[in-house]
């Protein structure tokens, strides 16, 4: 049976939710192991790699990005799939909203993945004055993740594993 680790970083526990509710579905019909990133030393064992991370200051968090340049030699044999959650992935300014979408672009250099997803995250408390630079509206939810968007694009990446 395939072996597939999810590993992630999640401050406000965002990323954490989207990747349990992932790993229930592959769990169907496959081995799949979940954990932080701070707790991945070994990732030898796996055939898929899925490393989720929020994106901060218009880049994927630095420490998903520090995973990967750090396992380059061996998620280059595996099959590898990048998840960033951002609050203006699908709300606010387009300028912005290009910006959350190349922050995988960095990552992908260095390890060119089999797929990649982009979800909406939580939006985080901040001042009127930065909402309004960034257009997010002033009744915007706090939670923009979509879970129809994750279900379809779990039962995609299924048919690709």
């Amino acid at each position: 049976m395939k072996r597939i680790l999810i590993c992630y970083y999640s401050r406000t526990h965002s990323t954490k939710e989207v990747c349990e509710n992932i790993k229930e579905t592959l769990d169907e019909s496959f081995e799949v192991t979940l954990r932080p990133i701070s707790s991945v030393h070994d990732i030898k064992d796996y055939e898929t790699v899925i490393i989720a991370a929020p994106v901060h200051g218009m880049n994927w968090h630095q420490t998903a990005y520090d995973f990967v340049t750090t396992n380059q030699a061996i998620l280059k044999k595996k099959e590898v799939i990048y998840i960033a959650l951002a609050s203006l992935a699908y709300q606010g300014r387009n300028f912005w909203q290009k910006k959350v979408f190349k922050s995988l672009e960095r990552p992908s250099k260095i390890v060119n993945p089999m797929e990649t997803a982009i979800f909406g995250g939580l939006v985080s408390d901040t001042p009127k004055i930065v909402g309004g630079i960034l257009g997010i509206p002033k009744n915007a939810k706090r939670d923009q993740r979509d879970w129809n968007m994750i279900e379809a694009w779990k039962k995609n990446l299924i048919k690709h594993l």
